[in-house]
């Protein structure tokens, strides 16, 4: 089916609203009834009218399962879970302080 511009229009902004409400990008696509091809065409051929918010962060996802952006999160939890683990190791003194650690009592 093609769309006309007003209808692109509507979609690019009812994507631009469930991006904005944290909705993956095979969401948005499911939302809009279009492939994920005219997705991107779509946000390539119109930049003026939509921007992703994965997008801003420089986390798109095109393939359309956000698999990489998954992947990257993944690994930045467990990033951040182990320094947790770190921090609060050395606060119970089970870890020594790091040399020049100003919160060592």
């Amino acid at each position: 089916m093609a769309h006309n511009e007003d209808q692109v229009r509507a979609k690019l902004r009812l994507a631009k609203r469930l991006t904005a409400r944290g909705k993956s990008y095979r969401a948005v696509v499911e939302a809009l009834g279009v492939s994920s091809a005219t997705y991107s065409r779509w946000r390539n051929a119109y930049p003026q009218w939509f921007v992703a918010r994965h997008e801003e962060n420089g986390n798109a996802a095109p393939n359309g399962n956000g698999a990489d952006h998954g992947a990257h999160l993944e690994r930045e939890n467990v990033a951040l879970k182990l320094a947790l683990a770190d921090i609060l190791l050395r606060e119970r003194g089970i870890l020594p302080p790091l040399s020049g650690d100003m919160t060592a009592r």
